[in-house]
Formats: structure tokens, C-alpha cells, sequence
């Protein structure tokens, strides 16, 4: 079943890497956003992008940066 602006199930696992019993596990316990039609399960394009964007981590730049140069000055 292919619906502009969704993705299925084995796309999403794909995308996210997470296991299809942790997928399956987030979905029943309400912490994923889904369609069920039928026997089909979906993801709406939009509100898997919010729900990754729940996850972003503080970004250090100072640390990132010198990490960055190390690995770049180590490879010389």
C-alpha cells in the first residue's frame, strides 16, 4: 500500500533503525505516531520528523570541534 506522504512499517525501520519488536513495542504503548488501515500500519511522513526532532541531543561545539581537528591531525 503506497500513500503520498506516508511510509510503512519496513520504510520506518529502515529510517529510524530501530528493531521491529521496539517499533512494534513504542507503537502499542502510544509513543510513535501511526495510521492503522485495515491490516496496514503508516507513518505520516510529517510527524515522524517531529517525533525524531524530540530526541535531539545539545550540541557542543567547542568539544565537536576539537574532536574534529584531533581525528583530522591523526590521520597526517
Amino acid at each position: 500500500m503506497r500513500i503520498e506522504g506516508y511510509m510503512t512499517t519496513d520504510e520506518f525501520l529502515k529510517i529510524t533503525g530501530l528493531k521491529k519488536s521496539t517499533q512494534a513495542k513504542y507503537r502499542m504503548e502510544g509513543k510513535i505516531p501511526y495510521y492503522k488501515i485495515g491490516k496496514f500500519i503508516l507513518y505520516n511522513i510529517q510527524e515522524i520528523n517531529e517525533w525524531v526532532k524530540t530526541f535531539k541531543q545539545p550540541f557542543n561545539i567547542k568539544y565537536s570541534k576539537n574532536k574534529i581537528t584531533n581525528e583530522l591531525l591523526n590521520k597526517l
